[in-house]
């Protein structure tokens, strides 16, 4: 579930809604119930959308709401829409996934697509591809900034991270294998790095030490 609030208007998103009950035993058990919201939502917000087609919804620090689409990225700042469209780099426009975006310590956002990573300068409001090609071609499902300043975003094809002081995404891979299918990341208290890859498992990476440790059964430490 994700809820995202501006000013008096809510942006819902409930997959799904599990209540828990109590039996006898006193041990919890959930019951899905379907849950009806009343929502209003103004009829110029929903003309000026690109597209139908909504990823996961987004609010940076300047309050505004960022909505990647199939066709391109939204902005909403309670009154109008600003749609943001896609450039192969050669003035030709085109459309694919966009999935999460995220925003830097220097308020521009970082955008993972479907046909790699973009970074939209908010001061100019130009979207600039990330040139890679091993970027280009990863389908890129979360992207995330750390408090440190870098920049990590995974997908189909691996773990890449962006230093704060450099300019160019490396690949992360573990010693004895490489990562794949990353779907999710984040980042604790602590500073540590959490990835969850549907191909292979959970990790935590630990800036200090420079060391990934695999949550599988039995743990294993693998050194980069």
């Amino acid at each position: 579930t994700e809820i995202v609030c501006y000013e008096k208007e809510i942006f819902l998103s409930v997959p799904a809604l599990a209540i828990p009950l109590h039996t006898i035993s006193g041990q919890p058990c959930y019951k899905y119930e379907e849950v009806h919201f009343q929502l209003k939502i103004h009829s110029h917000f929903i003309k000026h959308i690109a597209t139908n087609e909504v990823r996961i919804l987004y609010q940076d620090s300047d309050g505004y709401i960022w909505l990647p689409t199939y066709n391109g990225l939204a902005r909403y700042d309670g009154y109008s829409v600003v749609n943001y469209g896609l450039n192969d780099g050669t003035n030709l426009p085109f459309n694919c996934y966009l999935n999460v975006v995220t925003e830097d310590q220097d308020g521009d956002l970082w955008i993972a697509a479907e046909k790699g990573v973009f970074k939209l300068h908010k001061l100019t409001g130009v979207i600039e591809r990330i040139g890679s090609e091993k970027l280009e071609s990863l389908n890129a499902a979360d992207i995330f900034c750390a408090r440190n300043g870098d920049i990590w975003v995974g997908g189909d094809r691996g773990l890449f991270r962006k230093r704060k002081a450099e300019d160019v995404f490396e690949r992360i891979d573990l010693s004895s294998r490489r990562l794949g299918g990353v779907s999710s990341i984040m980042e604790d208290t602590q500073g540590d790095i959490w990835i969850a890859a549907c191909e292979s498992g959970l990790y935590r990476y630990d800036a200090g030490r420079n060391k990934f440790y695999t949550y599988l059964d039995p743990v294993f430490i693998f050194p980069m």
